[in-house]
């Protein structure tokens, strides 16, 4: 089902594309030949070269540039991640945009548009515009998505399989999209066949990732152990005390996500409960695994895929033209403020 024309669709990638190459100007135009490549990035771009299993890294991103160097060796490997993540990014939200509209996740195109842009405009998205694995991540499941509501079960399970070896909450999609598939195997709407094979398939990645571990770097949880030794921790009890709340922006975005999450779960849209669901689990992650020195860290990143958020936000202030225009507004100029920040810090750092 068909709620924007193809004209409005041009319309809305064009927004976001635009948007994106509004803040690369930014950043760009503030600092002359800044890469717009760093910290992270910088990782990435070392990875991409030489990938170690015993990174603490996931290896689906510096392993697909790495892949596509040759091709894009007219560039240097700092604008390839950044090139590469913004075509991933569009990418994505093509996918996401033919989802919507195929399940019907909104009643009206205001909602749709307010869902697309809303989340294209949150801030902390901006890190899929510098050379992270994040956009790698979205296009996987978005990708899933739209290959889920077409009923291409493999496919699927072959995204959602990559999306556990690019980031840490993969493997938390990983699991909500396992339940999912359990509840319409359930329901009859495929044999158990199909229920196992997407099992492997999905499985596949990350078993071999850990085979790989095991093999050559001698410890099949070696990532676990590297994520340990770079300063994260896994003690529920001693994180409680580093996470007491307190007056930041990032204890706010936690409350609204579980606002959000269980708003999801109880929403009578299959897709919302599936979005509450992945909502429960990028919302308690950090309380598990977190940095010493930096409570919630990453914390605003693990929200930019956060579905049920962004559709939660939609469905309220579609209803009013002008709080949708402010939500936008708003969540535009603060990303353009954390561009300018951004660039700032990096002059200040030399």
């Amino acid at each position: 089902m068909r709620i924007l024309s193809l004209k409005s669709h041009a319309s809305l990638l064009g927004i976001v594309l635009l948007s994106r190459i509004l803040l690369l100007i930014v950043g760009w135009a503030t600092h002359s030949g800044l890469t717009l490549c760093h910290w992270d990035c910088i990782h990435y771009v070392e990875l991409s070269q030489s990938y170690s299993l015993s990174s603490p890294w996931f290896p689906a991103w510096p392993l697909l540039n790495g892949f596509m160097r040759p091709m894009l060796a007219w560039m240097s490997l700092e604008t390839q991640l950044v090139v590469v993540s913004n075509l991933l990014f569009l990418g994505g939200i093509g996918f996401l945009i033919r989802f919507a509209e195929q399940v019907r996740l909104f009643p009206n195109r205001m909602g749709l548009v307010v869902f697309i842009l809303g989340f294209s405009f949150y801030p902390w998205n901006l890190q899929m515009s510098f050379g992270y694995s994040e956009a790698l991540f979205f296009f996987y499941f978005a990708a899933a998505l739209w290959l889920m509501s077409e009923e291409r079960w493999l496919w699927a399970a072959a995204m959602i399989g990559l999306g556990g070896v690019t980031r840490h909450h993969g493997l938390w999609l990983g699991a909500v999209w396992g339940v999912w598939m359990i509840a319409q195997w359930r329901k009859k709407t495929f044999p158990f066949r199909t229920l196992l094979l997407s099992g492997l398939v999905a499985a596949l990645p990350l078993a071999g990732y850990l085979f790989l571990q095991g093999w050559l770097a001698g410890d099949p949880l070696a990532f676990v152990h590297a994520q340990e030794n770079a300063g994260r921790s896994f003690s529920l009890l001693r994180l409680a005390k580093v996470h007491l709340p307190s007056f930041q922006l990032v204890y706010g975005l936690l409350v609204l996500s579980w606002v959000a999450t269980f708003w999801g779960l109880r929403h009578r849209h299959p897709w919302m409960r599936f979005f509450g669901m992945f909502s429960f689990c990028v919302t308690l992650f950090p309380l598990l695994v977190g940095a010493d020195s930096a409570p919630y860290f990453s914390y605003k990143r693990f929200l930019g895929t956060n579905l049920a958020l962004f559709a939660f936000l939609a469905t309220y202030l579609a209803r009013y033209r002008w709080a949708s225009g402010l939500f936008l507004l708003g969540n535009a100029s603060y990303g353009v403020l954390l561009v300018c920040k951004f660039v700032r810090d990096l002059w200040a750092d030399g």
